[in-house]
This record gives C-alpha cells, structure tokens and sequence, in this order.
C-alpha cells in the first residue's frame, strides 16, 4: 500500500485502504480482526527530513515538530536537532544536543528546555553503549544545551514521567530520584523493592506507578505528594502484580484512578504478548483487559488517550530470537469506571468495569515496512510517525529494489475522528 498522499481523497476511498492494508499486512494476516473504526486515515506529511534517522525522540514545540538524536543510515547515533517549519518545512540543521543519544528519553520542563536523559552513543551493532548521562536544553536556541548530574549507573531501560509542578520522576535500576529543573538538581533516592530496567511507567493523581520490567512482574507505586515531616517517600509493593516476568511493557494513566498496561515481552520465553492490563491505583488491584489481535504479540507499543479511549499503535514483535515490526493500530476503550452501560462485553472485580471493544484502525505497512518509527503525539490529537529503519537482503530484494540498510525519512499523520462510529 502506497501512503496515502492528499486529504482530499475520498472518505470511502480512505476506508477500502484502511482495509486492504489491514489484510496485507503480513504481521496481522492470520488474525482475527475487530471491526473497522470508521473515519480513521493517514496523510502525508512534509518532508523529507534533512538527516533520516530512527530511534529518535520528538516534541511538537511552537507549532514546529523537533527532531532530536537517533540512529543514521551507518549505525551512528547523533546530536543533530532537527526542525520542520509549519510554513516552510524542513530547516538546515543549525544545532545539535550536547552529545549524540539515540533512543533517550526527551521530557518537556516548565521554562521551555527539554530533559534529556541516556539512550545509546556509538555505533549500533558494533560499540553502542548506554549512557547514564543527561543534559537540559532548548531545543530551538543553538548552543543551549548544559550537562546534568550523571545517573550513578547507566539509565538503560528507565522512565522518565513529567509531575504537575514541572519536576520529572526517573526510575532505573533499584530507586526512583525527582528531577528538579530550577536547581537543575536530582532528589534524595527512593528505594525500590525490586530492580526494574525496560517497566512501564504511569502518573494516576499524585502516585507514581511503575509495571513489570523485573524478574517476578511485579508492580509498585510512590505516593509523590509531600510528606509528612520526618517521613520519608516511601515505595509500597502490591500485593497483585502480573501473571509473570514482563518487560518493555507501555502504560498510560487514562483517569484520576485508573491506568492501562499493554503488551510487553515474556524475557524467559522470548515472546512478545497479547496482554492488555486495567490497574485500579487506589485498591491496588488489576484486571485483565481486552487482548490485542496480532498473531505474535507485541512489545515496546505506543500509548495516546483518544476522546474514544486508548489508541495502541506501532510496536515491535519477538519470536525466540526472531523480530519485526508488529504494526498495531487499534483504538481501545478498556475502562469505564463503576458503570457499565454501553460495554459490549464486561469484566469486572471489585467495582473495577473493563470494557473489551476493540476497533482496528488503518495500519501504516507501507511498501517499506519500517520498524523503529518516531511517533509523535501532536496537540490536535493526531500522532504522526516520521522515519524508520529495515534491513533488505539482497537474497530476498526484487529489481531495482534498495538494499542493505534503509532509513526512511518521510512522515504521515494519523487522524482518528472523536465522533467516529464503528457500529
């Protein structure tokens, strides 16, 4: 399927695309698919971007979408920013971060800089490693970038969740520290029960939420609020974690009491999963959600909130050693809270109501099949995936095909109607 290129085809047009890339795609071929939300299409962005690059982090900032680090076409990580204009496009690169970084974590502080913390400096493949370092900058000014504080070991697998009042909670290893951007600054450690590196992450209110990515799939949470004097914050392990060991799990806070929990990778088995998880924060509890439709699993999803739930997108499949791009696109609508009213089908513990209707969206195969996008959650609500990467073997290649390693730069957007129907 060839993207689709102008907002201006023809709304039946775009859903017979939808469908025949649903069909197509080879990650998807063999399951059974849920019913097609109506309303729901991709559109070509401008581009391409000056450096393509994958593994990447990105921000809309100003109306200008900001790309920062990844991994090029040779391997190599870099420290070039660059930024497309809403009127006149791509820009010369002009800046870069302190360092190269590819696949860190890029979170948004009150004064306009940006966190940046760990990924992979090197050559992936060959000399990639992990960092422990991070730096704030803005990304638009030249030259803005200053070193923070290292972590005190490589922040490989961490996660890094903005706070109301503009402090940034980082967990790795056996503790969670507070990022304080004034002081530029980290927070006395709070200790972990268990050791987690590739967990998800979630802020529900005040408490922080931290899911699997340890040897027994555990899940924790820190009441963040202050706290009393001469109490110190304090993790509190649940009684109820997951069926077992999960890591590179994605998880989003959908209501002031409730989180979602989807896919993950079993470490012991080497498989991706189907699983989806609804946490109720206060009574510590966990239900299982509605099972996403992909033959091989997935792990490493993206997570957005949509008017009409979850949208679970893009992701990565594993099979015994084996990879690829798993290529999810569904919307979700897993939680509706003590009331049930309008649940196709119905789950519930202890007040807790899950609601399984699951809708597929148009999948962005592509005819390049790129795996380790760059998506991007936009402020109208879309989220727009830019770059990525494959390898074509020359075995397997037809006439005049690429081969060898291909980075795309092109990006598309997906829009998902908030009054869409799938009935």
């Amino acid at each position: 399927m060839q993207p689709i290129r102008s907002r201006m085809t023809s709304f039946r047009t775009l859903i017979l695309l939808g469908v025949v890339a649903t069909a197509c795609s080879a990650s998807r071929a063999s399951a059974p698919q849920p019913p097609l939300f109506a309303l729901a299409y991709w559109e070509a962005m401008p581009g391409p971007m000056p450096l393509p690059v994958f593994d990447a982090m990105a921000l809309e900032i100003r109306d200008q979408v900001v790309i920062a680090g990844g991994f090029t076409k040779a391997m190599e990580a870099t420290k070039a920013i660059q930024i497309r204009h809403p009127s006149h496009g791509w820009l010369p690169i002009g800046s870069t971060l302190g360092e190269p970084r590819a696949r860190a974590s890029l979170t948004p502080l009150p004064s306009g800089r940006v966190l940046v913390l760990g990924g992979f400096a090197g050559t992936w493949g060959k000399n990639a490693v992990p960092l422990a370092s991070g730096e704030t900058i803005d990304l638009l000014v030249a030259g803005s970038s200053r070193s923070i504080e290292p972590w005190p070991e490589s922040l490989d697998g961490h996660s890094a969740t903005p706070l109301p009042d503009g402090r940034v909670a980082v967990a790795c290893g056996c503790e969670v520290r507070v990022f304080d951007p004034e002081k530029e600054q980290w927070s006395s450690p709070i200790e972990l029960h268990c050791e987690r590196r590739h967990h998800a992450s979630a802020l529900v209110g005040m408490t922080l939420v931290l899911v699997g990515g340890d040897p027994a799939g555990t899940i924790e949470s820190i009441d963040l609020r202050d706290p009393e004097p001469q109490s110190p914050l304090r993790s509190e392990l649940w009684r109820m974690g997951l069926p077992g060991p999960l890591d590179h799990i994605a998880c989003m806070a959908v209501d002031g009491r409730s989180a979602f929990a989807a896919g993950g990778l079993d470490p012991i088995e080497g498989v991706s999963v189907n699983s989806t998880w609804c946490l109720d924060i206060a009574k510590r509890m966990v239900v299982r959600g509605p099972s996403l439709e992909l033959p091989q699993g997935a792990c490493d999803l993206i997570l957005a909130s949509h008017p009409r739930g979850v949208l679970v997108l893009d992701g990565e499949w594993r099979s015994h050693g084996e990879r690829g791009n798993a290529n999810a696109a569904f919307l979700l609508s897993p939680i509706v809270g003590s009331d049930s009213r309008g649940a196709s089908a119905v789950d519930g513990i202890d007040g807790i109501v899950v609601n399984r209707r699951v809708w597929a969206l148009p999948t962005l195969a592509g005819q390049l099949n790129l795996s380790r996008r760059i998506l991007l959650r936009k402020p109208d609500g879309s989220i727009e995936v830019l770059g990525g990467y494959r390898y074509q073997s020359p075995d397997g290649a037809s006439t005049n095909e690429a081969v060898g390693v291909i980075v795309d730069g092109s990006a598309q957007r997906l829009v998902v109607d908030a009054q869409g129907t799938a009935d």
